[in-house]
């Protein structure tokens, strides 16, 4: 149970973890679902006009926030290289991911990979798997006021969207469970 004075954060994916094509019926899922937020993989959703307004429908009619756009990147796409051929080449996909945000409404751009890890690399582990602390991790958040979504880039458990999702939805709610403390008890002696 959470406490009363402790928030609750809407529930975001990367629609590329539910289904790496991002197509319009995993869109159709979100609405049964309590996703409110999604990140678009830019270099694999697709960017043809009816596309483009049919997941704007989509997405309205669930009743979720194209949130975040997440530029492509690799060791060929490096914003941050010495090397001007990579960093360039970053700095391209960073382009193509605003052109996305400007044309799905979307918020930011993701430049940077967020994900778990085991104490050696990183893994793109859901919450609760690996050496992150979980529960300091969202008291600061909590402590800095933000209300956002926790937005899921991860690799989640399951063959089809649906069972990523299901996964993703047990998991967030494991999260919460897990990471919200109640108020200490208050001493009665006087």
């Amino acid at each position: 149970m959470t406490a009363p004075n402790e928030a609750q954060f809407p529930l975001g994916v990367s629609l590329h973890t539910l289904d790496p094509e991002q197509r319009l019926d995993a869109i159709g899922l979100l609405g049964a679902s309590t996703v409110k937020a999604v990140e678009l993989w830019e270099p694999t959703f697709r960017k043809d006009e009816d596309f483009l307004r049919a997941a704007h429908r989509a997405l309205a009619k669930a009743g979720v926030e194209p949130r975040t756009v997440h530029a492509a990147f690799d060791t060929t796409l490096d914003i941050s290289s010495l090397d001007p051929a990579v960093r360039s080449a970053g700095m391209e996909a960073v382009g193509m991911a605003l052109d996305l945000v400007v044309r799905m409404g979307a918020r930011m751009v993701v430049v940077h990979p967020s994900s778990d890890y085991d104490g050696v690399d990183e893994k793109h582990w859901p919450p609760l798997r690996g050496v992150i602390d979980w529960a300091a991790f969202l008291a600061a958040l909590r402590a800095a006021s933000f209300s956002g979504p926790f937005h899921y880039e991860a690799t989640l458990d399951g063959q089809t969207p649906m069972e990523r999702l299901a996964f993703l939805e047990t998991n967030f709610s494991q999260l919460q469970r897990a990471t919200v403390q109640p108020p200490p008890l208050q001493s009665t002696e006087a």
